[in-house]
């Protein structure tokens, strides 16, 4: 199996186990608010990850969680930035604990493709969401390239040596 589809097998099973927390209820929920960024952009999320203390300590944890919270005063979403919403998330509990940085890099990425039709919705990663990506073709990609190299912003394409004719015999004839 390959490493993507283990990945959408092992954040589905770590969402659903963490069912009970607001931010995952609202990645599920196809009515969830999300933030005007402006520009027509949105966001629903954005996730971030960190340990709670000292990497080498045994005590410390390494989390998931939204940058983007539903505060419960204001009835609304809410952007906490940095160590804002580190601390919202320990305070809170609205975090996920994984076991590593490598598990914390996947989650925070990758949770969005777990969630049918997420992308479909404002926040969801499509056009005008805040981490929208749009996939360049390969003829976009190679003049891209031609592009940063006439601009001075990428290497020269390498020279190849030039071959000449091989020496010895020549042709497929009999001996």
């Amino acid at each position: 199996m390959a490493d993507g589809m283990k990945n959408k097998a092992w954040i589905k099973e770590k969402l659903v186990f963490n069912a009970d927390k607001d931010f995952v209820q609202r990645l599920f929920k196809k009515d969830a608010p999300h933030m005007d960024l402006g520009n027509n952009r949105f966001a629903t999320h954005q996730m971030s990850w960190s340990h709670t203390g000292p990497p080498k300590d045994p005590n410390t944890k390494i989390i998931v969680y939204p940058n983007i919270i539903h505060n419960k005063k204001t009835k609304g979403l809410e952007w906490l930035s940095g160590r804002n919403a580190q601390e919202y998330a320990e305070r809170t509990g609205e975090y996920i604990q994984v076991d590593s940085p490598e598990q914390a890099e996947v989650l925070s990425t990758e949770y969005k493709e777990v969630v049918p039709g997420f992308h479909d919705r404002p926040g969801g990663g499509g056009p005008g969401s805040m981490s929208y990506v749009d996939f360049e073709t390969e003829e976009e990609k190679l003049q891209k390239k031609v592009n940063m190299r006439k601009l001075g912003l990428a290497p020269p394409e390498p020279k190849l040596p030039k071959v000449g004719k091989p020496k010895g015999r020549s042709g497929g004839g009999r001996r």
